[in-house]
């Protein structure tokens, strides 16, 4: 996910859950933990939390949810890959 893509997942859950807050912080930080996800995985079990629990989602939530070994194995490459297309310049 790019951080345009956390920035739509937190607009998600601030809209359903009055009492979230989406600062500039709470996209750096979820983009730092989520950013090597999948966008269709991460919306994936953001609904399924929102269809189930009252309080938003966590971080924790979603990152340890996966429903398949399918699922860890493509969130493994994408951090891979993750970590390469955003290193630091020289």
């Amino acid at each position: 996910m790019n951080k345009q893509d956390v920035f739509k997942v937190l607009v998600l859950i601030e809209s359903v859950y009055p009492k979230f807050r989406l600062k500039n912080e709470t996209v750096q930080i979820w983009f730092a933990f989520c950013g090597n996800l999948d966008f269709t995985l991460v919306m994936k079990k953001v609904c399924n939390h929102i269809r189930t629990n009252p309080y938003p989602p966590l971080i924790t939530n979603i990152i340890t949810s996966f429903d398949s070994e399918e699922e860890l194995v493509a969130w493994e490459r994408r951090k891979l890959s993750w970590k390469d297309e955003y290193k630091l310049a020289k």
